[in-house]
């Protein structure tokens, strides 16, 4: 554990093994933390799961409830950000 965190642990230690005092620990906070692998083929794919998990937005929503987004019923307005998949790899990022 120190290793990983790069933090002298000995404070903690010490009162578990080495002495029969209370041990009073708390957690402040908590993170998620996920190592990059620098593949973007990897990394891309994960965040495009990661994205498509995340519930949809309330306009989202009620956009398609009332039926045709305006750009289905005009395909003509399509333009650059309707076809982009900002997680498709390119050269660049490989």
């Amino acid at each position: 554990m120190e290793e990983a965190s790069g933090v002298d642990l000995d404070w903690f230690w010490r009162g578990w093994f080495y002495t029969t005092d209370h041990v009073d620990i708390s957690l402040d906070t908590v993170y998620k933390l996920r190592l990059d692998t620098k593949d973007p083929d990897i990394d891309f794919s994960r965040e495009r799961e990661y994205e498509a998990d995340k519930p949809l937005s309330l306009t989202t929503e009620r956009n398609a409830a009332e039926g045709k987004l305006w750009v289905e019923r005009f395909p003509d307005i399509k333009d650059f950000y309707d076809e982009n998949d900002r997680f498709t790899v390119t050269n660049k990022e490989t």
